[in-house]
Formats: C-alpha cells, structure tokens, sequence
C-alpha cells in the first residue's frame, strides 16, 4: 500500500469515527433532522401543549412542548398516540419545535375570533350554531319581532334558503 493510500485510509477512518460518534452518541448532527414523535398527551389552550415520546432512542422524550400558531393564528390539536414531526431551533436540544402534524389525525383547529376561515376553498357563507340567519320563502307559523329561536319550522311548498350566514366561515 503506498503510503498517499496510507494516509487516505487514516482520514477516512478519522472522519468516520467523529460521524459515528456525533450521530450515536447525541451530539449537534442528531438535532440537525426533523424527527417522529408520539403524541402522549394533548393540554388545550393558549397555546396548546404536548408530551411526546421519540419514536428514535437517541432523541430525549419532549413534555409541555407549546405547539407555535400558523401565520393566521391558528392552531390544531392532534389525537394521542398519532404523530407529529419535530424539528430542533439551531440544532440546539433544549429548543424543540412542533412543525407539522399528522393531517388525518387533528380533532380541534382553533383560530383567533378577527381571523376568517375558507373551507374547501370558500365560496357560500356557513351558518353556525347560535348565528343570526334569515330565511326566505313560505312559512307555516308565527315569529314576531326580535329574536327568536326556532326549533321546528313546517315548511310549505317550496324550500325555503338561508339567504346569509356568517362572514367569517365560508364554504366551497
């Protein structure tokens, strides 16, 4: 073996060896990847909170990790035992960060009350429980004035339309 051979076999070895133990032994590299985690427990408010469990030995097991609202204030919460995708701030151990959760796996998604929300690409206003809505078209019945609160209505011939809903949540 000639002795440049030598030498390349030397660094190779080197190098390998400060991999390895950067990797194995929970050095700066581990940090630098974005890794699974299981969700414990889910604590609502503001902000939501999580306990998760590493699906990886190496990494340390996270509790009462603030999951960070999106760029409109949103947050969701994830069902236990899913899945949430953890990333570390400037490869530094002690500042985990949630950024992303399992999309099939969200029970709650919570936005500030000034911010408006499009499902399925907006379109038709949604009337939600305990909106004021106004309806069109024959009624069988009698509502005076003010508000009222309607729990069965008999309808005659033609169907009636919710002719407004609310402006914050629209739907397509």
């Amino acid at each position: 073996m000639s002795e440049a051979d030598r030498l390349k076999e030397i660094v190779e070895e080197l190098v390998s060896a400060a991999l390895e133990r950067a990797i194995v032994d929970n050095d700066a590299l581990v940090y630098f990847a974005e890794w699974d985690y299981q969700v414990q427990s889910v604590h609502a408010g503001s902000p939501v909170t999580y306990d998760l469990q590493p699906t990886d030995p190496r990494l340390p097991p996270l509790t009462g990790l603030a999951l960070w609202p999106g760029p409109s204030g949103a947050s969701a919460e994830a069902k236990e035992g899913t899945t949430v995708r953890v990333r570390f701030g400037n490869a530094d151990r002690t500042r985990p960060r949630i950024v992303g959760l399992d999309p099939n796996a969200v029970d709650v998604v919570t936005a500030p009350a000034d911010v408006s929300m499009s499902l399925a690409g907006g379109g038709p206003a949604i009337g939600r429980v305990g909106d004021a809505v106004t309806i069109t078209g024959p009624i069988s019945g009698t509502v005076s004035g003010g508000t009222c609160t309607i729990t069965k209505v008999q309808f005659d011939a033609a169907q009636p339309t919710i002719a407004a809903g609310s402006p914050k949540v629209t739907s397509g």
